[in-house]
């Protein structure tokens, strides 16, 4: 009886506390009870939500119309949320609400309800990793249906003085039909593709047979290195060995896997570029050419400046995103003109796979990216690209009858890359070195029918 006697006092000193407190706060707001900042050390903070909390004794009744507060434990008692500066608060300790009533202290301790903060971070939290994972999995889903945006205009590269004798090498190749000049789209009558940009050539007068859109400057991905394998092969000595660095292995995401201080021929490194489109097979052939991936750049550069491909910058061997880097349709048709003509990367490009052997002795089987070559022998190669900015590229080459095409497809579609390619290919090689229509009715049925066997 006497413990329940006392509880009860407590009971009422607790409300009698709680309406002072409720006074004083109201003082605080309006002025008169507002304390100048913080003391030193109170985190850093000028105001906080605390809560007005006292130790309730276990074993007291629960009085009616006295329940906790959303938020605090059975072994607290709320009389009122608000927020104030600790420092005006008698009696205030920054411990845990379980800490007893200091021995000198007349009045309840105002302790920080720590419960409530931590569940409502760890909210935050679950709801951002929810976010999060929402937006990898979108990016995800349409990874194969991007389209890919045009670069915004940059100032053409110039040539440098000793570039002049070699300038238009290839002059004609990919230049305008007579009389079609600033044309969006031509023929009016060729099938049509979903590539951003597209042209198509005559492989061996290097004639206009196709163009859309064919001077808009956007990122080209992995088909700038049919530039990177011209320039190795016209340097030579491909039976000479390259020394892979450990700069060489820091590049994602296709690669061979090769480790640093490994050595190997760059006929299989050129091999393994063009078969399987390794990123790190292009680094270090570049690196080991000019010393330096940058060196190997203005390289690059000056060889497409001396192809008429004068819409073009690169600053890489393999063609991953990098600021400022850019090429155009027909530009690309111009490189992939003169790389066509050079017979170890025809010989390369047209594999539909490559067994690759390591330093270790360990073999590994690549596939070709290029999957338009198993389709028939008639298609002979060529290079793939993708990336999120440059969207699905492909070169492509064909060859039937005594005619050869070369297909340039610039931020195109995964699921009609190829597809499109077939069809424009067989449609290109019914036409003639000038553009015109040829010989329809038997040549097209037996391109067709070398597809379908």
């Amino acid at each position: 009886m006497a413990a329940v006697t006392n509880n009860q006092t407590s009971l009422d000193f607790m409300r009698a506390e709680c309406t002072e407190k409720q006074g004083e706060m109201e003082d605080w707001k309006t002025g008169s009870g507002r304390m100048e900042g913080w003391k030193s050390g109170r985190m850093g903070m000028d105001t906080m939500d605390m809560v007005a909390v006292v130790k309730r004794n276990k074993s007291a009744p629960r009085a009616t119309g006295w329940e906790p507060r959303h938020g605090l434990t059975n072994n607290s008692i709320g009389c009122r949320s608000y927020r104030s500066h600790p420092s005006s608060l008698p009696c205030f300790q920054s411990s845990t609400r379980d800490a007893p009533i200091s021995a000198d202290c007349t009045k309840p301790n105002f302790v920080i309800n720590q419960g409530m903060f931590m569940a409502l971070s760890r909210r935050l939290v679950g709801v951002f990793a929810v976010w999060l994972a929402f937006a990898v999995c979108s990016s995800s889903a349409e990874e194969g249906v991007r389209r890919a945006m045009p670069v915004q205009p940059l100032p053409a590269p110039q040539p440098s003085p000793s570039q002049g004798s070699r300038l238009f090498r290839f002059s004609g190749v990919a230049d305008d039909p007579p009389g079609v000049v600033g044309v969006a789209i031509f023929p009016a009558d060729a099938p049509q593709t979903l590539a951003s940009s597209a042209m198509m050539i005559d492989a061996r007068t290097g004639a206009v047979l196709y163009m859309k859109n064919p001077d808009v400057r956007r990122p080209v991905a992995s088909t700038q290195k049919l530039l990177t394998a011209l320039i190795i092969a016209e340097d030579g000595n491909l039976d000479g060995r390259d020394r892979v660095a450990s700069s060489d292995c820091q590049v994602e995401p296709t690669k061979l896997g090769f480790h640093t201080g490994d050595v190997y021929n760059k006929r299989d490194l050129l091999a393994a570029l063009l078969v399987h489109s390794c990123n790190d097979a292009a680094v270090c052939l570049a690196r080991n050419e000019a010393g330096s991936v940058v060196a190997f750049a203005e390289r690059m550069n000056a060889k497409a400046f001396s192809l008429g491909a004068t819409e073009s910058h690169f600053v890489n061997p393999n063609g991953l995103p990098v600021p400022g880097q850019y090429s155009t349709a027909r530009n690309m048709a111009r490189i992939a003109f003169a790389a066509y003509h050079q017979p170890v990367l025809r010989q390369y490009m047209r594999l539909t796979g490559l067994s690759f052997t390591y330093t270790s002795g360990r073999h590994r089987y690549f596939d070709a990216t290029n999957k338009l070559i198993a389709r028939s022998p008639m298609f002979t190669g060529m290079k793939t690209g993708f990336t999120e900015a440059s969207g699905r590229c492909l070169v492509s080459s064909a060859s039937w009858g005594g005619r050869d095409v070369i297909l340039v497809q610039l931020g195109g579609t995964f699921h009609t890359l190829f597809d499109d390619a077939q069809r424009m290919l067989l449609w290109g090689l019914t036409r003639d070195g000038s553009g015109a229509i040829a010989d329809r009715s038997g040549n097209e049925g037996n391109a067709v029918n070398a597809v379908s066997r």
